[in-house]
């Protein structure tokens, strides 16, 4: 049957205001709020509520002690209220999944999402309160027009790349970045980073201490997954790489009939790492595997996904998604962008953080204009003032590449049906992994030891074939990481326009 896209089919699609949304056929009523949880039928939306206060969560949430069932987390989350959304706050950094849980104690709402913004939450700045998973939905719903400005930095960075800090095409509209919390009421956003200390890492930690404090995250992540597993059907995406190599070791040992399958994307060989190792890692283990062609997405099919994100985002990105949704409908997908981008420290590596430029993170963004830097400028302004500077590459990972970008991708796949998830997606599992120095991580500390305790064989066969070491090593050095963004803005005023 050929693959269709609409409002009705997505996953992890919501929209939240004082009255329903005319494309989202079902309803939640908020306790104590006035407000309308609007939600497709791959939404799942559970609540509990008291005489005077009621938890509303959206998506997946699942704890991560094992201890409490999924249905039982929003009278889980009511009870732990002292303190009222603080109490949220630090009773929800157990919790694992893709979410958003609004809290509501009958005079204000306050908003919060998963550990790094999987969910997204993006909101209107303007009264009534009006949140969604999409910004498109709020600006079709309240007739906003776009910024032609941030269209114009869109552009210019590419569809693919998320736009930064916490800005959307759309000035009405901002994104809620993860390690904060939105009181929707009042349209306040406040940061709750960190939640306990994390300056060991940059201290001299015993190597027993280090090693104990990955078998902690290697068990949580265990009591995750075995969760994820009650209520996904989870596969498995495999390269020749470490992130998802630690992925399978946990995944192969918790997820009944498992499956894994391998983009074989143009100009691949033979000889591509990439597309030999990983039925190569399958046999090893005796799961399945596929390789899938990449696919073209039909214009209509197009058109309808921009329908629901907005017309902003990458063909190729809406590609992957239409290909996934061919072959994969109905499957969910696990991303290794937390392996990434914390467990291998890839923003900073050993780069110190007095080290850390607006200039730098820029760079991110591959592209240099005035509004850009005003914008990420501000978000580094943002981080010295809640003095979370030594956190800094960390931060940009949990909140730009994961929260921006990550998500954003996440969220097209989402409109097509096609579900992600992270299982390391929790502020707890995050928090212990940024205590590990970095210079450790960046040489694969985390991913060597949940392959060593968890399946040594998977090590047996070559990580990233073809990759040049030394070329790598550069890469992953101080004085690169330092210069090579002057270096791009160098060679991008050379070239002419």
């Amino acid at each position: 049957m050929e693959p269709h896209c609409s409002l009705d089919d997505a996953v992890f699609t919501y929209f939240v205001a004082t009255d329903p949304y005319p494309g989202l056929r079902l309803k939640c009523e908020l306790v104590h709020s006035g407000l309308i949880v609007s939600h497709t039928e791959g939404t799942v939306v559970l609540s509990a509520s008291t005489d005077h206060e009621s938890v509303c969560v959206i998506g997946l949430c699942v704890d991560s002690h094992a201890e409490i069932s999924r249905e039982e987390i929003p009278q889980y989350l009511v009870s732990k209220n002292a303190g009222g959304v603080h109490g949220i706050v630090r009773a929800t950094k157990r919790l694992a999944g893709r979410f958003a849980i609004i809290y509501c104690d009958g005079e204000t709402t306050h908003v919060l999402g998963d550990a790094t913004g999987s969910l997204s939450v993006f909101y209107d700045v303007k009264s009534p309160v009006c949140l969604s998973s999409s910004d498109e939905l709020i600006r079709k719903h309240r007739g906003y027009d776009v910024s032609n400005d941030v269209v114009a930095l869109r552009e210019r960075i590419g569809y693919a790349r998320p736009l930064p800090n916490d800005v959307t095409v759309c000035d009405n509209i901002r994104a809620l970045l993860p390690n904060h919390y939105l009181n929707a009421t009042a349209c306040a956003v406040t940061r709750f980073f960190p939640t306990r200390d994390t300056s060991l890492r940059h201290g001299r930690r015993q190597p027993l201490e280090i090693g104990n404090l990955i078998d902690r995250c290697i068990e949580r992540v265990e009591r995750i997954t075995r969760e994820y597993a009650k209520h996904a059907d989870i596969v498995c995406p495999l390269s020749s790489g470490t992130d998802s190599r630690a992925n399978l070791a946990i995944l192969k040992l918790y997820v009944p009939n498992l499956a894994c399958y391998t983009f074989r994307h143009p100009g691949f060989t033979d000889q591509t790492g990439d597309y030999y190792i990983p039925p190569k890692l399958c046999e090893l283990t005796g799961l399945s595997h596929i390789s899938i062609d990449d696919l073209t997405a039909p214009t209509q099919y197009v058109n309808s996904v921009r329908e629901i994100v907005g017309q902003y985002h990458s063909q190729s990105t809406i590609n992957l998604a239409y290909t996934l949704n061919s072959t994969l409908r109905g499957k969910t997908l696990i991303d290794g962008n937390i392996l990434q981008y914390v467990a291998k420290a890839v923003i900073g590596y050993t780069l110190p953080p007095q080290l850390a430029t607006t200039r730098l993170f820029v760079e991110r963004y591959n592209g240099g204009s005035r509004i850009l830097t005003d914008i990420v400028s501000a978000w580094v302004q943002d981080i010295r003032d809640n003095g979370c500077h030594n956190e800094i590459f960390d931060l940009f990972g949990v909140e730009s590449s994961c929260g921006r970008w990550g998500a954003q991708t996440s969220a097209i796949y989402a409109a097509t049906g096609v579900a992600t998830l992270s299982i390391f997606n929790c502020i707890d599992v995050i928090e212990d992994l940024m205590q590990i120095p970095a210079r450790l991580r960046r040489d694969n500390i985390v991913h060597r030891r949940i392959l060593t305790k968890l399946a040594p064989e998977l090590a047996s066969l070559p990580f990233n074939p073809g990759q040049k070491t030394l070329t790598l090593r550069l890469r992953m050095s101080a004085p690169y990481t330092l210069f090579a963004p002057y270096a791009k803005q160098f060679r991008r005023k050379l070239t002419p326009r």
